[in-house]
């Protein structure tokens, strides 16, 4: 009986931590630390795997769109999604490329170029509207789309600045997951 005791005390041990096994780190985390329940939504892309090179078809060295992403078990309480694309390894400070919000939350995927019908597109750090694609100046960036899954929809206009976005999803964040690809200039 002794030797059993030692695997049921462990397993009981990593229920009640909230240990989980699930996605790659980075991916599914939750914002929210109260709960015991698996995070389990995902955000993937039939073009690049995650940490893995982001193809130059979507970048300043190909056809400069973005690239296709596909959302996995999104939380039943959202109502709403948001996306955000940034490179924190930009010179100075992160740069955002893509900020878009209000996708309806039923929606699977954002296709090659497009956005889904009702979201709305907001500035990035260059100063224009919707997707700009990633063009490193030296050595290789990291490229994180952030999904968030949201109580509500956000009463922001389209071409709202990356900080308004972020202050607007304060408190409606229902959980989060990242996809990153790396890209350097050959």
């Amino acid at each position: 009986m002794r030797g059993a005791t030692l695997p049921i005390i462990t397993a009981l041990l990593l229920v009640s931590c909230g240990a989980q096994s699930g996605p790659a780190p980075g991916n599914g985390s939750s914002s929210s630390s109260s709960s015991l329940s698996l995070s389990l939504m995902e955000l993937t892309s039939p073009a690049f795997v995650d940490n893995e090179r982001f193809p130059s078809a979507y970048t300043c060295d190909g056809d400069e769109i973005s690239p296709p992403l596909v959302f996995h078990s999104i939380p039943a309480e959202a109502k709403s999604l948001a996306l955000i694309l940034d490179d924190p390894d930009a010179p100075g400070s992160s740069f955002i490329h893509w900020t878009l919000w209000n996708i309806p939350a039923r929606e699977q995927d954002v296709a090659t170029g497009e956005i889904p019908p009702g979201a709305r597109e907001g500035k990035n750090t260059a100063g224009g509207k919707g997707y700009v694609s990633p063009c490193p100046p030296t050595g290789t960036h990291r490229y994180v789309f952030t999904l968030f899954a949201l109580d509500a929809e956000l009463g922001l206009p389209a071409g709202a600045a990356p900080d308004e976005l972020r202050r607007a999803m304060e408190g409606h964040i229902v959980e989060e997951t990242k996809l990153t690809g790396l890209y350097s200039r050959s």
